[in-house]
């Protein structure tokens, strides 16, 4: 990256020989985005934080990767910006994104929303909030097709941070329930 933190650097893991083969950049210089494989092959990737143009800022842009071409398109971008999140692929091809940070002035903001993007029609819902804010987490899809909440750690106030609760995301309710 020129003078950016971000990278549009991508490269393919190659399984059989270990070896990793680079391929073509991702349009947005980012970091702290987060990357779902979808049902179809295709990669999205959401948000995080871009130095394009050599200025960090809060990205709200999204992409895909289609593995068939080698190229990455514009997708629908996020309602708002946000970094430090994670997206998890849903049973019916949906990707839940959840938590995460989002721009608040001069800081930034521990987030407990979630979105519902559908690569079908290119666009979001609004999810449900998840129990905690929280932001550095991961989201595992499990074989019954609820996503595991994770890890992660959600600002307190006064310099503290504390680390929140496991929470299991049901999509046949569309509902978060702390472990």
């Amino acid at each position: 990256s020129e003078g950016g933190t971000g990278s549009t650097t991508v490269e393919l893991l190659d399984v059989e020989t270990s070896s990793a083969v680079a391929t073509s950049p991702m349009i947005d210089e980012r970091i702290f985005a987060a990357f779902a494989k979808l049902r179809d092959g295709r990669v999205a990737v959401f948000g995080g934080v871009s130095s394009r143009h050599r200025t960090q800022r809060w990205a709200d842009e999204a992409e895909v990767y289609d593995p068939d071409t080698g190229a990455w398109y514009p997708i629908a971008s996020l309602p708002f910006p946000r970094a430090y999140f994670s997206a998890a692929i849903l049973p019916d091809g949906r990707v839940l994104i959840s938590g995460g940070l989002a721009p608040a002035g001069w800081s930034a903001a521990d987030l407990n929303s979630s979105l519902i993007y559908d690569p079908v029609l290119n666009s979001y819902t609004s999810g449900p909030n998840m129990n905690f804010p929280r932001y550095g987490h991961t989201l595992m899809a499990l074989p019954d097709g609820r996503v595991l909440v994770r890890g992660g750690v959600r600002y307190a106030g006064g310099g503290l941070f504390c680390y929140p609760p496991p929470e299991i995301y049901d999509p046949d309710t569309n509902t978060f329930e702390r472990l």
